[in-house]
């Protein structure tokens, strides 16, 4: 429950806890004080499960991933050997705490525009959970702000592919004169 407030709220609830158990407070205000508490602890218990609910919601979105010559699906962009992730059909990657969030598109067209001509990316259907980041990053390296990637980009903190996307279907997006 205290994940959602900041210092200064926590701070403020803690002081009306104490004003709430305080026995020598005219009947009133005491009265007042618990009536208050009792809301604000209401107000806070569904603020957090809004807030939960939210934090482990599963959107549908597309990944561009690159293959290996082993086959192995990684990231699209990050070529050091750390910060590399693989990916499995059906099986959630997290993001590693050094380096992330990861980087999935909401529309066909923008994964497939982010892969055209180059044949090593693969377009897979995805489900993400959203990240708080406003940014990518590596660590000791340049972080990419998310107000600079396109507007049909998310930030994950969890991905699972699900499928590749056909080349017919990918063809059809990048005709698709609506974005």
């Amino acid at each position: 429950m205290n994940t959602i407030l900041n210092n200064e709220n926590h701070w403020r609830l803690m002081c009306l806890e104490r004003i709430a158990a305080l026995e020598t407070l005219p009947i009133n205000t005491l009265s007042k004080a618990k009536t208050d508490l009792c809301i604000t602890r209401k107000a806070m218990d569904r603020v957090s499960n809004i807030l939960q609910y939210y934090y482990n919601l599963w959107i549908d979105g597309y990944k561009v991933v690159r293959k290996l010559d082993n086959g192995k699906l990684v990231s699209s962009e990050i070529k050091e050997a750390l910060a590399m992730r693989t990916y499995k059909i059906h099986e959630i990657t997290e993001q590693h705490p050094n380096y992330g969030p990861f980087t999935v598109f909401t529309t066909l067209k923008a994964a497939a525009c982010y892969a055209y001509g180059n044949p090593a990316l693969h377009v897979f259907t995805c489900r993400y959970r959203i990240s708080a980041a406003t940014a990518v990053w590596i660590q000791d390296g340049p972080s990419t702000e998310l107000a600079r990637l396109s507007k049909w980009t998310a930030l994950a903190r969890e991905v699972q592919l699900v499928a590749q996307v056909s080349q017919e279907d990918i063809d059809r997006a990048l005709r698709d004169t609506t974005m």
